[in-house]
């Protein structure tokens, strides 16, 4: 199984906490807006790829002690179990620099959690996003088509 992480920035903002999301510019999800992250590298754990990507995509720098696990997500496509994945999502309040445009992310931007862009998110991000975000640990699966149609899921919350 194919191994990924997401990572969150979160802010205390005028009316609450706040979220850093950009658009993704290729793979999957792109034109959608979500947060830093990728595929492990060979050798690395889930933290450490939170990390480079931040690094790479947003241009901040966090430490693995700034690191929440907010959620494990198995992404499950039936018939075509080489392309499952599991995504490790973490969620970093502190860290050095500000969020930037790179090549693989767009303009950064903040959102309040109590009114989060549902409809320019990846399409099952609405049913876990916010909860995570709040502080509450997630597991889930979901299963999609082979044009990453959400078919179903299954979530466990602790």
């Amino acid at each position: 199984m194919r191994e990924s992480t997401l990572c969150y920035l979160l802010r205390e903002g005028d009316s609450g906490d706040e979220v850093c999301l950009a658009e993704k510019q290729n793979k999957y999800v792109a034109g959608k807006l979500n947060a830093a992250g990728g595929k492990l590298e060979p050798g690395e754990t889930p933290p450490q790829t939170a990390l480079r990507e931040l690094a790479e995509e947003q241009r901040v720098m966090v430490t693995e002690g700034q690191l929440v696990l907010g959620a494990v997500i198995h992404f499950v496509f039936p018939g075509r179990e080489h392309e499952d994945l599991r995504c490790h999502v973490f969620i970093a309040r502190t860290w050095e620099g500000n969020p930037q445009e790179t090549s693989e992310m767009g303009n950064p931007q903040w959102f309040p959690l109590n009114n989060l862009p549902l409809d320019r998110l990846p399409q099952s991000d609405a049913l876990w996003l916010q909860r995570v975000l709040q502080g509450e640990y997630l597991e889930i699966t979901f299963q999609h088509d082979g044009e990453y149609n959400l078919l179903g899921h299954n979530l466990t919350a602790s």
